[in-house]
């Protein structure tokens, strides 16, 4: 609602308020654009604002990320085209399961659950598990604007929309603005548009034939360009064969379709219970990957025995920071009300001690705890408690459930919906979902999970498969709902 406009100056507040004989003009102004396959040239047009990266050296280009303004106008006929789009993907199951980004129904969250279950697997069967983390460089910039009208054919894309987005592509031109100063226009000749609607569905179809690529025993994980590679073998010899392979596969695919792996910033985990860590030497495109141990994917830091102390540490920090806002917020005289203080808890520091729990809330007590402690902090400011005053006191007073209550119920709410997902890649393993941490971890078997799923279980076997999509097509006249807000009172 508040963004910048694009270079047309229109904003979203002016077509929000439009009367509906304005609105049946841009209706019709969008029908035309679709009928005929042209699109205004003021839509085709990007204002680019660099922002600088913390830490990042202020004389270097790769130290800024660029912020695309595009025209509200445009945006707002995209999303009408990529609901239509979407609705094709999904109902015709074109999208491979390995890619989760921009996709009902799926977050990042599937993807670490994913890997950190096929991890502890391994674990349960004494195998180690070997991961590669390929940074694509600048991945949506380098998009080969043929190649992406060749596979949106190949995927039966045709007719009005292919000929629609072909045009969306052609003749794009940014200008970049620092302050009040503007460049001269520039055409982009290849990628897709930042910023955009369609970017993110037209990217998944361009690399949607990736898996193709990788060999037999590989796994793989996408959200939009993060990929990660992975296999659990008990015989690291095997499990470096297979990689390389994937790795070799992979850059052929690039090279093909004129898109770069990043060698320098892709790095490779062991996952290991071993006390002796074995060796491992993988190369992408001649060059020699290092080794992380500590890698960080979708946000969440793993580590090669999978205990989550580095990322619970570096999320119990984040919540302390963001915990300092919330006290400067509330006083004893002045200041947030508890409602406010409540809102800014679980709207801004919850959401961040969370993150990814349904697969690090079976760690160890010890660092649990420290997640939980924060919580408990924000109670006390929230409430105004005393340190003595007990924890549930505060949790029944704020009506904020306790950690621990979220985390088990998010871990049925997620073995459920995987359950009701049958293409889905954990509904094979959900009868192993956090196995692996439940044996390892005392503390997890204090958890409610335990005592609740079996009760539950029944039920996840006979759920029926979860829709992604509607099943009318979005172009075919939705059915007439009838709402009555009068209706007599029923006597007994």
């Amino acid at each position: 609602m508040k963004k910048s406009p694009g270079p047309d100056q229109v904003t979203n507040e002016m077509l929000v308020n439009l009367g509906n004989g304005m609105k049946r003009k841009l209706l019709q102004l969008f029908n035309t654009s679709w009928r005929s396959g042209r699109i205004p040239q003021a839509w085709k047009e990007a204002t680019m604002t660099p922002i600088h990266k913390q830490g990042k050296s202020k004389d270097k280009a790769e130290s800024y990320r660029p912020i695309s303004l595009l025209s509200c106008l445009c945006k707002t006929m995209e999303r009408m085209v990529n609901t239509r789009l979407t609705w094709y993907l999904e109902n015709n199951n074109i999208l491979i399961e390995e890619q989760a980004g921009f996709r009902k129904g799926r977050c990042t969250e599937d993807q670490i659950t994913l890997i950190s279950q096929s991890i502890e697997d391994g674990f349960q069967e004494k195998k180690n598990t070997v991961a590669v983390w390929i940074d694509m460089e600048k991945a949506f910039d380098r998009v080969w604007k043929k190649g992406l009208s060749h596979k949106l054919q190949k995927y039966g894309i045709t007719g009005k929309m292919h000929q629609w987005i072909t045009e969306y592509l052609r003749k794009r031109k940014a200008r970049v603005k620092i302050q009040e100063h503007l460049s001269r226009c520039h055409t982009l000749k290849e990628g897709v548009p930042q910023g955009s609607v369609l970017s993110p569905t037209l990217f998944s179809i361009y690399i949607n034939d990736i898996q193709s690529v990788i060999p037999k025993g590989v796994n793989a994980a996408l959200y939009a360009d993060d990929l990660a590679i992975w296999t659990t073998e008990e015989n690291i010899g095997t499990a470096k064969v297979r990689l390389q392979n994937a790795l070799e596969n992979l850059n052929m695919w690039t090279q093909d379709w004129i898109m770069k792996s990043n060698a320098k910033k892709t790095t490779f985990t062991i996952f290991t219970l071993s006390t002796k860590k074995p060796t491992v030497t993988l190369t992408l495109d001649g060059q020699k990957l290092i080794e992380e141990n500590n890698p960080k994917y979708l946000g969440i830091t793993f580590d090669p025995r999978l205990t989550w102390k580095t990322h619970i540490d570096t999320y119990h920090q984040k919540g302390l920071t963001r915990t300092c806002i919330l006290r400067k917020l509330a006083g004893l005289e002045w200041g947030a009300d508890s409602n406010i203080l409540k809102k800014t808890y679980t709207g801004y520091v919850r959401p961040v001690l969370e993150y990814g729990v349904t697969s690090w809330g079976m760690a160890a007590k010890s660092n649990v705890q420290k997640v939980i402690s924060v919580q408990n902090q924000n109670l006390r400011i929230i409430t105004g408690g005393m340190k003595s005053t007990p924890i549930c006191i505060m949790e029944s007073q704020s009506q904020i459930e306790s950690m621990l209550d979220r985390r088990d119920r998010k871990l049925l709410t997620e073995r459920t919906k995987y359950k009701a997902q049958p293409t889905s890649k954990m509904h094979k393993r959900i009868n192993n979902l956090n196995k692996g941490r439940l044996k390892r971890s005392s503390f997890a078997k204090e958890s409610k999970l335990i005592e609740t799923e079996n009760e539950i279980i029944q039920e996840i076997k006979n759920l029926t498969p979860l829709e992604t999509h509607a099943s009318t097509p979005p172009w075919e006249k939705q059915p007439q709902i009838e709402i009555r807000s009068h209706i007599r009172t029923i006597e007994s």
